[in-house]
């Protein structure tokens, strides 16, 4: 097979079309392969390919005319001769049976004379070297010469090695430029560096190569001079073409800018898909160079390793996949970079099969990060048009700082990171712009390089687009939603201002109205942010033909920033609700009237009046059951739809048991398996799964406690509203300073201070229909209300409510010698019976300044969560036919508040850490600490507004 090579007219990309072969078999008999340009040529000027097929060389008949550029020249030898062992001259053999030339291994052959010239018929001298030389690979002289090419040295040249090339012997040609600005000494001394160059030049492949790989060593360092300058005068392309020079390895590119070269659209015309043909495989080939230029072969990316990580079998399966991401860190033992005795280089190209159907090549450019130019790094801009854009990189250098071959480093270089970057066109049709490799370099100094040391080193294949559009989506996104929220936030004010009695707007109301803007802002935020990710996320892994893409680093910093603003926002709303309902005031109004005992010489009084019967007694009315329900009130504060144990286990035995995390993984599909870690999440992938997950848990637990538990087992508002009935006890709760939520619980049988036999009697009765009904209107079953009161009633109520903390005092229990809380209690009791009595007048319409009228809410009301009617004269009871209204005084009516808080921690820590265990520790003991925290001041407000005694609340 053959690698043909294609340039592009607009610039230096080079497409290397038709068959692929298995390199240099694939050329023909007469070809060479030419490791510069990966190219099958023919040989020219009579000459032959090599055994290796990596150069020309005249054949066992001919001898060297000239070395020229484009190969040698060769000369058939005339009849009766044949090529000296030099192959520069023929010499003869007329009447020998035996022309062979060649002498035994540790002997060179003679055959000039004196003078030099070659007699016409001459026997070839075998001569045996001298104790401590050799043979010279020609065996024509006793010395050390490694090939044919020391007979062009720099200090030598003869019609058969012609040279022009003028180096001016500098320091700067033995220093490497590190990135930190140092420049130290090297092994590459200018004695090697200018042979190699004047071989290059007279056409030596492997030295031309040889010549570009010092120049890579010394990091493309072309403000003095370098080999990078004495390669470039050599190559003598002038900054306006697009070719490279003969035998030369491409390491620049001149034509146009990093950013137009990086944005070329047509080059690569191969249709990406996520899918399980060539359409789905990013397929780079690496060639490989040693340090003395001999080329090592073109081989498939993942049978070579490009990267000091150690990739793992089930990893490099898949690493290639177009479309899955990777990110691989290690540590690296620096006797492990030690062993690298020699540098490697690599070109990388990306294989691809056209629309026609052909196979093609392209040269991916590499952005070193540690190139200088002018004292500045270019490269280690994000995206600039001021790129340097090179070919050729290496991963270890631990040759070439040496001091002297067997001395010690002055540096050791490695490349500490390595990123594969490929951008996705916008058209959204699956073509993708010339993809590129960037690097970066680390060095440790002489004192550094401990055997024993680790360092880092990591790899990645990271996919995106143009961020323009996400962000433009994401900004209008937030604009409007954030500009609703301000409108929403002001009504939410404003009906906290009517709730609390406000006439006017005030500072009171200014904060409300920034602490609901920070709940809506919030919400506003979690629910974009949800959305984004989950969608880009989980849409990338459905798709087959290529619409969504990863996000950009920026992008995925912008959501993660809206990400902790959500947390952040939604705290202080938590703890604006928690406060909130820390400050409701309840009280529980006992509608028992209490009983008459009769005199000792009667068997029962002559009426239950004890003003129409003299000398009557009143029985106290029990205050066990205003105790029962204010414990039962009390364990509702905290319950919730949603159990935090359950969410949390869950979260750990699907995401990390499952390994359902894995879905964070940027691939293709939804495959979970244990695969390596080498494949990479992002914070956003991490961040869909977490919010994915945790709200789904959170809303099957939702509709599984509200529509099956609540329903069919256990319905604890609702036997709460039965208890209040069986008690005689309705229950009043203040959110507001004139609104909140009203249970009746009234007793049909009148009272409820009574033994079993009877209280089953009255059940049998209220099952018979044979007693009324239960509600708060006559005729009627419902029993619970939304309340709006009016401005008199806050005046009495406030009155009442204070008269208790006036009358209880220490001086008074010092007095009196008793313990303090007997004197409080009994100053409650007194607040507890005057206050018991005010709302039972109240809501038998008894008091005509504080009165009500009961309706139904609108449908506005019920969308807006507002009062339209005017309260402030006279109450308004709203029906409330769910019977579940009330719910909003506890947790349970405010379970987006915690859930969606809990959601956010979870996701950070998870999207921070990657751990599943750990952000369901902290998530739930943070969810514990703050409920415990939050029982104990719901159970103290509880006691002072309801003015029951705080011993007998469990």
């Amino acid at each position: 097979m053959i690698l043909v090579l294609l340039l592009v007219s607009s610039g230096l990309a080079q497409l290397l079309s038709n068959v692929l072969p298995t390199f240099p078999s694939g050329c023909n008999r007469t070809d060479y392969f030419d490791a510069s340009h990966l190219h099958c040529f023919p040989c020219r000027n009579g000459s032959v390919p090599s055994s290796d097929s990596f150069t020309c060389i005249c054949s066992n008949r001919q001898r060297l005319v000239e070395v020229t550029p484009g190969g040698p020249i060769c000369q058939d030898c005339p009849p009766g001769t044949v090529p000296a062992p030099d192959g520069l001259s023929c010499i003869g053999c007329i009447g020998q049976t035996n022309c062979s030339t060649y002498c035994p291994p540790d002997s060179v052959a003679v055959y000039r004379k004196t003078d030099g010239s070659v007699p016409e018929v001459s026997g070839v001298e075998c001569v045996r070297c001298a104790a401590g030389t050799s043979p010279d690979s020609a065996q024509e002289r006793c010395e050390k010469c490694s090939d044919r090419s020391c007979l062009c040295t720099e200090d030598r040249s003869s019609p058969s090695c012609p040279s022009t090339l003028n180096i001016i012997s500098s320091p700067s040609l033995s220093t490497i430029f590190l990135s930190s600005g140092d420049i130290v000494s090297n092994q590459i001394n200018s004695t090697i560096l200018i042979s190699s160059a004047r071989r290059c030049q007279l056409g030596s492949q492997v030295d031309c190569q040889a010549l570009g790989n010092i120049c890579v060593l010394q990091n493309y360092q072309r403000d003095v001079q370098t080999a990078c300058t004495v390669f470039e005068s050599i190559s003598n392309v002038p900054p306006a073409m697009n070719q490279w020079a003969p035998n030369m390895p491409w390491l620049f590119y001149y034509s146009a800018d990093a950013a137009s070269e990086l944005q070329r659209e047509a080059v690569i015309d191969q249709l990406y898909k996520f899918t399980k043909d060539h359409h789905g495989e990013l397929d780079i080939l690496a060639a490989r160079y040693t340090l003395n230029g001999s080329f090592l072969g073109l081989k498939e990316i993942s049978d070579v390793s490009i990267q000091l990580c150690v990739e793992s079998l089930v990893a490099s399966k898949k690493t290639f996949t177009f479309g899955t991401r990777i990110r691989q860190a290690c540590k690296l033992d620096v006797a492990e970079l030690i062993r690298h005795e020699e540098p490697v280089f690599f070109d990388l190209y990306l294989r691809f099969t056209n629309t026609q159907g052909v196979k093609q090549m392209y040269p991916l450019p590499v952005v070193n990060e540690n190139i200088r130019k002018t004292g500045g790094y270019p490269n280690r801009e994000e995206r600039s048009a001021q790129w340097i854009l090179t070919r050729r990189f290496f991963l270890v250098d631990a040759w070439s700082l040496k001091e002297g071959e067997t001395g010690n480093w002055t540096a050791l270089r490695y490349a500490s990171s390595i990123e594969i970057n490929v951008e996705m066109v916008n058209t959204r049709d699956g073509k993708i712009y010339p993809p590129y490799v960037r690097i970066v370099y680390d060095e440790m100094r002489k004192n550094e390089v401990v055997p024993d040391r680790e360092v880092d080193a990591s790899f990645s294949i990271r996919y995106y687009t143009n961020p323009f559009r996400h962000d433009k989506d994401l900004e209008i996104a937030m604009a409007v939603l954030s500009s609703l929220t301000v409108l929403w936030s002001a009504l939410r004010a404003y009906s906290w201002g009517r709730r609390a009695g406000k006439a006017v707007f005030d500072v009171a109301t200014l904060i409300q109205f920034l602490l609901f803007e920070c709940s809506f802002l919030g919400d506003v935020f979690l629910f974009v942010t949800t959305v984004t990710v989950c969608w880009l996320t989980f849409a990338y892994k459905a798709q087959t033909a290529l619409f969504y893409m990863q996000l950009t680093d920026s992008q995925e910093s912008t959501l993660m920033a809206y990400l902790i603003s959500a947390a952040s926002l939604k705290f202080v709303a938590l703890l604006h609700r928690f406060v909130s309902l820390m400050l409701t005031e309840t009280f529980f109004i006992d509608w028992e009237r209490p009983k008459v005992l009769p005199r000792a010489d009667l068997d029962r009084p002559a009426s239950l009046d004890p003003i129409k019967y003299d000398g009557a007694k009143e029985q106290a009315v029990v205050i066990w059951r205003t105790y029962l329900v204010a414990n039962e009130w009390n364990e509702l504060q905290n319950y919730r739809k949603t159990s935090m144990a359950v969410q949390v286990l869950a979260m750990v035995f699907f995401l990390d048991f499952l390994h359902w995390k894995d879905l964070a993984i940027w691939q293709p599909g939804f495959e979970i398996d244990p695969i390596s870690s080498s494949f990479a999440s992002s914070r956003v992938s991490r961040l869909a799964v977490s919010l994915f997950f945790y709200f789904a848990i959170g809303f099957i637990q939702w509709l599984l406690n509200v529509f099956i538990v609540e329903r069919i087992l256990l319905d604890p508002f609702h036997n709460f509203i039965d208890l209040c009935s069986i008690a005689n006890i309705s229950v009043l709760s203040l959110s507001h300073p004139l609104y909140g939520f009203y249970i009746h619980g009234r007793s049909v049988h009148g009272w409820a201070d009574t033994g079993m036999t009877e209280m089953n009697e009255f059940l049998q009765r209220e099952r018979d229909n044979l007693v009324g009904m239960r509600g708060l209107e006559s005729g009627g079953e419902l029993q619970t209300y939304y309340v709006s009161l009016p401005l008199s009633f806050r005046k009495r109520y406030s009155e009442l409510a204070n008269g208790s903390s006036n009358e209880a005092s220490g001086a008074t229990a010092r007095m009196q010698n008793v313990d303090p809380t007997t004197i409080q209690i009994s100053s409650r009791a007194r607040t507890h019976a005057a206050m018991n009595r005010f709302l039972q007048d109240m809501v038998e319409h008894s008091l005509p300044d504080v009165d009500y009228t009961i309706r139904e809410r609108t449908l506005a009301e019920a969308a807006l969560d507002i009062e339209l009617s005017d309260s402030s004269s006279l109450g308004v009871f709203t029906r409330d036919h769910s019977e579940s209204a009330f719910a909003r005084c506890f947790v349970y009516g405010n379970e987006w508040a915690k859930l969606s808080f809990e959601a956010l921690l979870f996701s950070i820590v998870f999207v921070y850490t990657s751990s599943v265990p750990l952000a369901a520790v902290v998530t739930y003991i943070s969810a514990v600490s703050l409920r415990m925290l939050a029982s104990m001041m719901f159970t103290n407000h509880l006691v002072k507004s309801s003015l029951v005694d705080h011993r007998f609340l469990i």
